[in-house]
């Protein structure tokens, strides 16, 4: 009974709220389909095909391979493929020959409700023209969009999408511009975090969870390199020598602090502690605090009556301040490092609480991750959705776009706070790195230049320490602090 029935499928393809404009929008292309599949007596054998903002320039489409497959089925029994023109359906004259002779060796006939459709010499002739002529206006206006990225560059307009930055229209040359937006204190921060050298980048990335903000590891590394941020535009279109073009948005961070971060990124040396006046004859400068006034103690020469030079750490503040003799304090500094450092026993056993703790850790990580990952796929099951009921007219495209474009926010949100678990390879590499730091703090903080020095001193004493009656006293840090605690008694319940 079915014999003499002709089955069709539709479909429509939009990319830039443009064509939309121009009365080429997804409903409309939708409804002359439809109109034109009931003229010519065809009956629809599913919902119509939608393309959402996919280039026409190639064949690899969701939406139209998953049409193919469907055509391609026998069981399906299709007859024709209805698109409103030729440039909805490809702008690249091979894709149009080829995906033709692929449905009319299938006998599935290619009908557009806007071009001539006989099987004839002239109406293939015509048919070629416009693929070839749709390719070329693709290629034109491919060409017009990066001929004016090209001078927006120039001009110091940046027009790709930043974190921390939205594009408002800018009130004296009228066009659009990044401006600084709510999360701009975010990457600011994030930036600070990593010129103090003392994270890593998981480390930051929790730190910044705890403020509300989520960015994955894999979107933080670019960031930190993206010159935008400081005022300067990357030359990426080969327009100035490979130099840097002054941007005319908002710097979100100093040029300064922005090529410190690079040279901490790209492992050259960098200062570990901010704001210090660095010599490497005294290297506990800034790090230790007057026993009298709690200020940071400096340090000079001063002669002696023979006319020697003699080495102190000094408060310049207080003249009642002592002073110290720089072979005394760096002696007991040295002490101290060496009673901070743990026993191979000691660490034996701590190396299988810190195994135990991890695999803990790792599996409470795997059990977010998976809710986490169900949640996204409960999301992105609603976004489907959405996207079949606003194809099918049952609610606006406006409010459609809306709601999509909040699920994609939330989906991205719920991706970003999933968590690298590093293979049991990477722990390892990591364990060994801190046993040997351990296992020889002293002799690598006598042996080290003035960087790896002050590197050692932020981590083992990153607030510093008073020198008091000849002593050093760290000022706690609950973090740091606690580790070299756990190891102090650990070697004590070891016996070494």
């Amino acid at each position: 009974m079915t014999d003499h029935l002709k089955f069709a499928v539709i479909y429509c393809r939009v990319s830039t709220e443009e064509q939309a404009k121009k009365g080429e929008s997804l409903s409309n292309q939708e409804k002359r389909c439809r109109e034109f599949a009931a003229q010519h007596g065809y009956i629809l054998a599913v919902e119509p095909f939608i393309e959402r903002g996919e280039s026409a320039r190639t064949a690899n489409r969701t939406e139209l391979k998953k049409m193919l497959n469907f055509c391609f089925t026998k069981k399906n029994n299709i007859s024709a493929v209805i698109c409103l023109k030729v440039d909805r359906f490809t702008r690249n004259p091979e894709d149009f020959l080829s995906l033709t002779k692929a449905l009319d060796k299938s006998k599935i006939h290619l009908l557009f409700v806007e071009e001539p459709n006989e099987k004839n010499a002239n109406s293939n002739l015509v048919r070629n023209i416009k693929s070839v002529f749709a390719g070329w206006e693709s290629e034109i206006n491919s060409e017009r969009t990066k001929a004016g990225m090209q001078e927006a560059v120039m001009n110091g307009r940046w027009l790709k999408k930043m974190c921390g930055y939205s594009f408002q229209t800018h009130p004296v040359i009228r066009k659009s511009v990044l401006t600084p937006n709510e999360d701009a204190k975010h990457i600011k921060k994030m930036f600070d975090l990593v010129s103090q050298g003392l994270y890593s980048m998981l480390q930051i990335i929790g730190i910044m969870k705890k403020d509300g903000f989520y960015i994955s590891k894999q979107t933080l590394s670019p960031l930190l390199r993206n010159p935008v941020y400081c005022g300067l535009l990357p030359d990426i279109y080969n327009q100035n020598d490979g130099k840097h073009i002054n941007g005319v948005h908002e710097p979100l961070i100093s040029q300064e602090l922005f090529f410190k971060v690079q040279d901490i990124l790209c492992g050259r040396r960098a200062t570990a502690v901010p704001k210090l006046k660095n010599n490497p004859q005294f290297p506990l400068r800034q790090f230790v605090y007057s026993p009298k006034c709690g200020g940071r103690l400096t340090a000079s020469n001063a002669k002696s009556k023979s006319g020697a030079l003699v080495p102190y750490y000094h408060c310049h503040n207080h003249k009642g301040c002592p002073r110290f003799s720089k072979q005394l304090i760096e002696d007991k500094y040295l002490k101290h490092l060496y009673s901070i450092q743990a026993s191979p026993k000691a660490l034996e056993l701590y190396e299988k609480m810190v195994v135990e703790q991890y695999a803990e850790q790792t599996k409470t990580v795997l059990r977010q991750n998976d809710a986490l990952k169900r949640e996204v796929e409960a999301m992105e099951s609603e976004k489907l959705k959405t996207i079949s009921l606003t194809a099918k007219g049952i609610i606006s495209e406006e409010n459609g776009k809306i709601a999509i474009e909040d699920l994609d926010e939330r989906i991205n949100e719920k991706k970003c706070c999933l968590s690298d678990v590093s293979s049991d390879e990477e722990l390892k590499e990591a364990w060994e790195f801190a046993k040997k730091f351990m296992l020889n703090i002293g002799d690598l903080w006598k042996d080290a230049d003035l960087d790896l020095k002050q590197r050692i001193q932020c981590l083992t004493t990153p607030l510093g320490f008073v020198f008091r009656d000849n002593l050093v006293q760290p000022i706690r840090n609950p973090y740091f602090t606690r580790v070299f605690r756990s190891k102090q008694t650990l070697s004590q319940t070891m016996g070494g």
